[in-house]
């Protein structure tokens, strides 16, 4: 068993023994007990000295526990410091104000239609939502640009429907007082007053009304000269004109009452249908002729820059709701939708249209003589010949007729869209040249175009034979000659106007042929004087002849 270890001696201890030696001195003053006395206040300072040490030790090392905590609380503090710091942080970043949580953003996929470079990024990403929000922004500005201008455009429709309310308010007195100018009137003119319009007629659709009415009231003022025979008729959809079995669509659909007028013109009957389309709001017309004038179109250019092939403004933005809108469905049956037809009807949006019915008569009757005399020549040169200038009395305005042969003329395509006719022909002309026998053949192509012969054809030319360089750049010249100087042949009048242009190609390529005879190679582009390369030729009307260009 291990010894006890032995109890170290306390100050305690030394005090006690030295007071028992202290009484021991007081009863016997030995030196042995002064001896001790002395020895236990050695050991009493030893043992104080060794206690004072311990002490200055513990609070030694008590201090530096101290400051180690002291630093330790010190850091926690810090940290917690730094918690609170960082909660209000994140607090206040949630609380933080985002564009986009006022804004109602438009679909992605609409975005990424405009900006498919953005498809691969994350759509939480903050490039893509910055991108978005100024693509918003983009797209709300230009909305509200439009707004204004609608606005202003409200504005402005508002003030002009109060000018015209205030016109209309006043219409009820001015009527009646034109009613009772036109009854003096026609006393004097010993003009019947105007029948009541039976009962079809005063069913017919607002457009066709006023066309109707505005027929009756020409021809009651001319009387047989240049009058239109009217009639009211029965109009029925077709049946080809629904999809796949369905009923017709709203938007093809016409009224059920029609207008008929036949004008006697050039020889020829006229028979114009008008029909109305409610849907569209557009009046549509298609024309017959008998006897027919081959396969030409009437219609189409008998007015300039209008072919019928354009919506009215109004009708357009009325189609624009339609999906499946395809009008020539609509033109293929009933016909086209006229600007000039449009005006007739009193349409909105018509009002530049300047055209009257006196006009469209006139315009007709002019039209269907040009298209007859248009036939007819195309028949003499399918033949090969042009027609005798002194046949029957007539006389051509461009008399002169070269040396150069028709060899074939051919009608090359049927009426299109932008061209009543397009002719093929190939001139040729056999000529001596230094010794040798030379054919010269030329093909043309003559494209007739819509508004005949109020405009003039245009010609272009193609070596049929003998490709040569000189060729080529005189059919160049000959062109320009046909072609920009072609309008000449207008002034000059329109009755001959294509075979004028063909009679004017035969002289072009006999002088081709004289500069080939005398070696004279650009004498045909070559101006009169010098190097100024002025057209050299023009028919003078006053001389009736060729003359140099000044």
């Amino acid at each position: 068993m291990a010894a006890k270890r032995k109890r170290e001696a306390l100050p305690a201890d030394h005090f006690t023994q030295l007071t028992h030696l202290l009484r021991q001195l007081q009863k016997s003053d030995s030196d042995e007990l002064k001896m001790k006395l002395a020895l236990t206040l050695v050991d009493l300072k030893k043992v104080l000295r060794d206690q004072y040490l311990k002490v200055k030790q513990a609070v030694e090392r008590t201090e530096s526990e101290r400051q180690q905590l002291d630093t330790l609380h010190l850091q926690l503090q810090n940290r917690l410091y730094e918690r609170m710091h960082l909660q209000e942080e994140i607090h206040a970043c949630q609380a933080f104000y985002k564009r986009e949580s006022d804004v109602r953003l438009a679909p992605l996929d609409d975005f990424l239609a405009e900006n498919p470079d953005a498809r691969g990024q994350s759509p939480d990403s903050h490039e893509l939502v910055l991108r978005r929000l100024g693509w918003e922004l983009e797209q709300r500005t230009k909305i509200a640009a439009r707004v204004q201008d609608l606005e202003a455009d409200k504005a402005e429709i508002a003030k002009d429907n109060f000018v015209l309310k205030s016109k209309l308010d006043v219409l009820p007195t001015a009527l009646a007082q034109l009613k009772e100018a036109l009854v003096a009137a026609n006393s004097n003119f010993d003009m019947a007053a105007a029948p009541a319009p039976d009962a079809l007629v005063q069913r017919l659709p607002r457009p066709l009304y006023l066309l109707h009415a505005l027929i009756a009231a020409h021809n009651r003022v001319h009387g047989s000269e240049a009058s239109i025979s009217l009639s009211v008729v029965n109009v029925d959809a077709p049946t080809a004109m629904a999809v796949d079995g369905e009923a017709v669509p709203d938007w093809l659909r016409v009224d059920d009452l029609g207008i008929e007028g036949t004008l006697q013109a050039a020889g020829r009957t006229l028979v114009l249908r008008v029909v109305y389309a409610p849907r569209l709001d557009i009046v549509l017309a298609r024309a017959t002729i008998t006897p027919a004038i081959e396969d030409l179109d009437f219609l189409p250019g008998l007015l300039p820059d209008d072919d019928g092939t354009q919506l009215p403004i109004d009708a357009t933005i009325r189609a624009e709701g339609i999906a499946d809108l395809d009008v020539t469905r609509l033109t293929d049956v009933y016909g086209r939708p006229y600007h000039w037809l449009q005006a007739l009807c009193g349409q909105p949006g018509t009002e530049t249209t300047r055209v009257t019915l006196r006009k469209f008569i006139e315009a007709t009757s002019s039209r269907i003589t040009a298209l007859a005399q248009l036939a007819e020549h195309t028949r003499t040169l399918g033949g090969r010949n042009l027609p005798d200038d002194s046949a029957e009395g007539k006389t051509l305005f461009f008399p002169l007729q070269g040396e150069a042969s028709i060899v074939s003329w051919t009608t090359a395509s049927a009426p299109t869209a932008s061209a009543l006719q397009r002719h093929v022909g190939i001139l040729s002309r056999t000529f001596d040249a230094g010794g040798r026998t030379l054919t010269l053949a030329v093909q043309a192509t003559v494209t007739v175009p819509l508004a005949y012969p109020t405009s003039r054809p245009t010609v272009v030319l193609a070596p049929a034979a003998g490709n040569t360089a000189e060729l080529l750049d005189a059919l160049r010249h000959i062109e320009a000659e046909l072609n920009v100087y072609g309008g000449e042949l207008l002034e000059l009048g329109p009755a001959q106007l294509l075979v004028s242009l063909v009679r004017r190609l035969q002289l072009c390529l006999d002088i081709f042929v004289l500069t080939e005879q005398h070696d004279s190679h650009s004498l045909y582009a070559r101006g009169i004087r010098g190097r100024d390369r002025v057209r050299p030729y023009w028919f003078n009307p006053g001389t009736r002849r060729l003359d140099f260009r000044a």
